[in-house]
C-alpha cells in the first residue's frame, strides 16, 4: 500500500475515533436529558409538562392530554451549522385505554454520523391524580463508512398531582444500560430525573428538577413560565454543573402554538430551537 494511502486511512481512523469520543461525551452534557423547545427554554425542566414532547421527557404526563396533539421542533446544536437535531411527537388519546405516544428523534453531522430514535409510548391514569407511562424505543446509530447498528431501549415515568397547584414527577431512562458501541465498551447513559412544578399564581409557574446520570455529574434544573396573556407566554431557566441559561417565547394561535427557545452553555456556546405544536380542540 502506498505510504500516502496508509497515512490517509490512519488519519481518518483517528479522526473518526475522536469524533465518536466527542459524541459519547455529549451524552453527559445534559443536551439529551429533555427534548423540545419548552424544555430548552426552561433549563431542561419538563417532567410536569403535558404536551407531545412528554413522549421523550416523561411518558406519564401524556395521560393528562385529552385531545390529539402533535409537536415538531428543530435545533442547531451549539450553533454548529452541520450539527442539527429534529424531533416529532404525537399524543393520541384512546378511550378506555389511555394515551398512546409516537415519537421520532434525529441527531447528526452531515455525511459523518447520525442517530435516530423511534419510540412507542403508553400512558394511563390511575385514579384522578396518579399516572404511569412507559416507552419502548428503537435506537439506530450510523457511522457511515464504519457501519451501523440497532439497539432497543426503554423508559418509564410517573406523575403525581396531589393538588391543583403541585405536580411531582419521576422518569428513568435506559435502566439496563444498553451497550452503545462495543469496541469502546461504551453504553448509553442511564438517567434518573425527579422534580415537579408549582403554580404560584394564575400567570406564573415554577419548575425544578434534579437529574442523575451514569455519565455525568448531578444537575439541578430550574425554570419558570409567565403567561402575559392568553396569546403570549415567556419562559426562562438555568441548569447547573456546567452552567447553562435559557429563555423562550411561545405564541398561542388557538390550535397552533409557535415556540421559540434559546440556550447558552458556558463552554460550548448557544443553541437556538424552534418548534410548533398542534392541538385538535
Amino acid at each position: 500500500m502506498p505510504v500516502y494511502r496508509y497515512i490517509a486511512r490512519s488519519m481518518r481512523f483517528w479522526i473518526t475515533t475522536l469524533f465518536i469520543a466527542c459524541v459519547l461525551q455529549a451524552h453527559s452534557t445534559g443536551y439529551f436529558d429533555s427534548k423540545g423547545p419548552y424544555a430548552r427554554a426552561m433549563g431542561g425542566t419538563s417532567l410536569a409538562l403535558s404536551n407531545p414532547w412528554a413522549c421523550f421527557n416523561n411518558q406519564a404526563a401524556l395521560s393528562f392530554i385529552k385531545e390529539f396533539q402533535l409537536g415538531v421542533s428543530g435545533a442547531q446544536i451549539y450553533n454548529v451549522s452541520q450539527l442539527n437535531t429534529a424531533n416529532m411527537a404525537a399524543a393520541i388519546p384512546v378511550k378506555n385505554v389511555g394515551v398512546l405516544g409516537l415519537s421520532l428523534d434525529h441527531l447528526g453531522i452531515t455525511g459523518l454520523y447520525s442517530q435516530q430514535r423511534l419510540g412507542f409510548s403508553m400512558a394511563r391514569l390511575f385514579g384522578d391524580n396518579f399516572s404511569v407511562g412507559m416507552q419502548i424505543e428503537a435506537y439506530h446509530l450510523n457511522l457511515f463508512d464504519y457501519g451501523n447498528t440497532w439497539l432497543v431501549n426503554a423508559h418509564i415515568g410517573f406523575l403525581f398531582v396531589p393538588s391543583k397547584n403541585l405536580k411531582l414527577g419521576f422518569q428513568l431512562q435506559n435502566p439496563y444500560g444498553t451497550m452503545l458501541y462495543e469496541k469502546y465498551s461504551e453504553r448509553l447513559p442511564t438517567i434518573a430525573r425527579i422534580g415537579g412544578s408549582y403554580q404560584l399564581s394564575d400567570q406564573f409557574q415554577l419548575y425544578a428538577e434534579e437529574s442523575l446520570s451514569t455519565q455525568g455529574k448531578p444537575r439541578l434544573h430550574v425554570g419558570g413560565a409567565y403567561e402575559i396573556n392568553d396569546k403570549i407566554t415567556l419562559r426562562t431557566g438555568v441548569q447547573t454543573a456546567e452552567l447553562s441559561s435559557s429563555f423562550g417565547l411561545d405564541i398561542n394561535l388557538n390550535k397552533i402554538r409557535i415556540i421559540l427557545a434559546f440556550s447558552y452553555h458556558q463552554y460550548l456556546g448557544s443553541t437556538p430551537e424552534i418548534g410548533m405544536s398542534y392541538v385538535a380542540k
